[in-house]
């Protein structure tokens, strides 16, 4: 079964489920964007007659838009020689339309690497948006505000280049060995809301000799699936006041369950959508610690 992302989610990762109130004010500040001096060209095709990439600021997070060309970013642990590291596919969320890269992505690949985890942020290609920062502003209010309203949401399916993203990155860091000092027994992913769905999409995908050693799922939808032949372990992480999936059940689990997977979720008191690293003062503040314990146990690592 091909899942499909709810366009707002993401979105609603702007302001949080604090923010669910009677009115939505969202700003977005246009900022330049940064220097990427380690991203690599990932080789998949770059999409045509789009809006040139641009960034923009939500709370001195930066975000990029009209994504076209998709790249990964190293993050290497330091070792002994010869020593060679698990690793890690980061995907950051954002409704397909935008990528939260300082809250899901770069700082994510840095703390894997400080723990001994090779870790690849992977910026994959988007659906377009509208040039115009301000039009799109207008856009994400509305959505957030229907969402608020209680009226239906559109369903989109995750784009087909997206999930072509996730493999080659799969292909190119087992292809280079060499270069990276990896074990490609031991490559999993993990995806932040849309990325999750990317990610899940991706192993639903996969021929199981190309199967993720591990799959982890933060706040992504847990509606339930045909599990495929070879699928990994899977983590999940959500909060019960998460606007877009809090209340949806926990179907996924389910799945992975009844095919005695190993399955581990996490189903926080608070947090709500988009909590990234953790959210200080929630329940989800160390859920990276559960995380990390989660790996040793199944020993994806020492």
């Amino acid at each position: 079964m091909k899942l499909k992302h709810i366009f707002c989610l993401g979105l609603a990762a702007l302001f949080f489920s604090s923010a669910l109130q009677a009115s939505v004010h969202i700003k977005m500040e246009p900022t330049a964007a940064p220097a990427e001096p380690n991203a690599i060209n990932l080789g998949t095709s770059t999409l045509k007659n789009r809006p040139v990439e641009s960034w923009f600021s939500d709370r001195g997070q930066r975000v990029a838009r009209n994504i076209s060309t998709a790249t990964i970013t190293p993050y290497i642990p330091k070792g002994a020689k010869g020593q060679k590291f698990p690793v890690i596919i980061i995907l950051p969320g954002g409704a397909f339309s935008q990528l939260s890269l300082d809250n899901e992505g770069w700082p994510v690949g840095q703390y894997f690497a400080d723990r001994g985890i090779a870790a690849f942020v992977l910026k994959y290609r988007l659906n377009e948006s509208p040039e115009d920062l301000q039009e799109y502003n207008k856009i994400v209010v509305n959505i957030v505000q229907a969402m608020i309203n209680g009226e239906p949401r559109e369903d989109i399916p995750t784009p087909r280049f997206s999930v072509e993203d996730t493999k080659a990155a799969f292909a190119l860091i087992r292809k280079n060995t060499q270069q990276w000092p990896v074990n490609t027994d031991k490559i999993g992913l993990i995806g932040f809301s849309a990325g999750a769905m990317v990610s899940l999409n991706a192993v639903m995908e996969l021929e199981q000799k190309d199967m993720p050693a591990f799959l982890a799922l933060i706040y992504g939808p847990m509606v339930a699936v045909d599990v495929p032949a070879g699928a990994p372990p899977l983590f999940a992480a959500l909060a019960i006041d998460d606007p877009i999936f809090g209340g949806d059940g926990f179907g996924l689990i389910e799945s992975w369950r009844s095919n005695r997977i190993p399955t581990e979720l996490h189903f926080f008191q608070n947090g709500g959508h988009g909590f990234g690293m953790g959210l200080k003062g929630t329940a989800t503040e160390n859920w990276l610690e559960q995380f990390m314990r989660w790996l040793k146990i199944n020993k994806f690592t020492e």
